[in-house]
């Protein structure tokens, strides 16, 4: 019974115009919109003829899209969704990147994936500019970040670590294969920094990392800015970054999701996370 009632849906929206109506009825707000100017748009903007507009109205009362209020009309939650999923759909198509970034999608829960539409309003930033991008996001960091990522630069960590001496906190989801090389740049680091052992030891508290292989690289910083890059087999995206509100708090719940799923440091290192910060601060002199 749903699933005939979803065909009749979908028959419903993909007739002509009845797309742009449900837009300008979504459009009009909280307040709806009156049936006499609603019919007067559609008839100057859209060109139904009314008998074409009062049936359309009908069909969509009868299947919950719209509902009347006296002489007003307004989506429903249902005609809500409708117009959105489509709108979502429409931006993927749009998104010039999609087939790379489909290894991304096909690892997030189906109510996540239409976050991708956030991509197409956000910066787009070259390779050759990635360097000088992440050096720069990290020296502005003032709270803290969460991170995806398989960048292993020594220097880059040594500012992390002083940016951590500033409050900072870092919470990092490590491919598998980076591991120990991020521990040994980790290490070289701390060294570059001439901190003490026990601020060292300070600082790798700030710290916590997990395991696990993405296809992806992300960045979450101060909660206010967002990074991500999409990787497929040898191929990858620009980066692309926002200061969106949505947009960032959609890659930060696909961090968290991330997070979720994410292995413990322990299974591919000795001690984990207190084997680390040892290592580290053994290292240092």
């Amino acid at each position: 019974m749903e699933f005939d009632r979803l065909v009749s849906v979908l028959k419903e929206a993909s007739l002509p115009k009845r797309i742009e109506m449900l837009e300008i009825i979504r459009d009009s707000g909280e307040n709806g919109i009156e049936h006499s100017k609603l019919n007067e748009l559609v008839k100057n903007g859209l060109g139904l003829p009314p008998s074409t507009f009062y049936r359309s109205l009908n069909n969509m009362f009868s299947l919950g899209l719209i509902r009347k209020d006296d002489d007003k009309i307004y989506l429903t939650p249902i005609g809500t969704l409708l117009i959105d999923a489509i709108q979502c759909i429409n931006d993927l198509l749009e998104f010039e990147y999609l087939d790379i970034a489909s290894a991304f999608v096909l690892t997030i829960p189906p109510e996540m994936r239409f976050g991708v539409r956030y991509i197409k309003e956000c910066k787009k930033v070259d390779i050759t500019e990635t360097s000088r991008l992440v050096y720069d996001l990290i020296a502005g960091v003032e709270k803290g970040g969460k991170y995806i990522d398989r960048i292993i630069d020594p220097d880059l960590y040594a500012l992390m670590l002083k940016k951590r001496k500033e409050c900072a906190t870092e919470k990092v989801i490590s491919s598998v294969d980076t591991v120990i090389p991020r521990l040994n740049a980790e290490i070289e680091a701390a060294k570059k920094t001439n901190f003490d052992r026990d601020t060292i030891e300070e600082l790798e508290e700030k710290l916590e990392i997990k395991v696990l292989d993405l296809p992806l690289q992300l960045g979450v910083i101060d909660e206010r800015i967002g990074v991500i890059m999409f990787l497929k087999d040898k191929y990858f995206t620009p980066i692309f970054i926002t200061e969106d509100k949505k947009a960032v708090r959609w890659m930060d719940s696909v961090f968290d999701y991330y997070w979720d799923m994410a292995e413990p440091l322990d299974k591919y290192l000795e001690g984990g996370m207190e084997g680390w910060k040892r290592r580290v601060v053994e290292a240092v002199s």
